[in-house]
């Protein structure tokens, strides 16, 4: 079990969020400046049901004031971040956002069609 969600605002700022087991994990800043994926805030639930409820709900909240998304949001995000690739919906993820991702970040940072392999 895991939720991810990715936000980006007005004002060039961003917010993301993902769980995974009882782990919450909370970034956010400047969608321009060099983010450090790792240094994450992180919050311990008591399990990964609480933590999946908890991030939804702040999820939903985080959401309403963002930037609204389609796939030329994706590419962009991807254009600025490779990193953003872990937030892409299902229903955007494509083979060519997994390539640009790895174009932009140097490294294979998608197993897009790899399923099962």
């Amino acid at each position: 079990m895991y939720m991810r969600a990715y936000y980006e605002y007005e004002d060039g700022t961003f917010w993301a969020i993902h769980t995974t087991g009882g782990d919450c994990f909370i970034a956010h800043g400047s969608k321009y400046e060099d983010s450090d994926w790792r240094l994450a805030d992180k919050v311990i639930f008591e399990s990964p049901e609480a933590a999946e409820q908890k991030a939804a709900k702040m999820a939903v909240e985080k959401s309403v004031s963002a930037i609204g998304q389609d796939a030329e949001f994706w590419r962009i995000a991807i254009e600025i971040d490779a990193h953003t690739l872990f937030y892409v919906p299902d229903e955007y993820m494509t083979k060519e956002l997994c390539a640009l991702a790895v174009e932009r970040n140097g490294v294979e940072v998608c197993s897009y069609g790899n399923e099962g392999a």
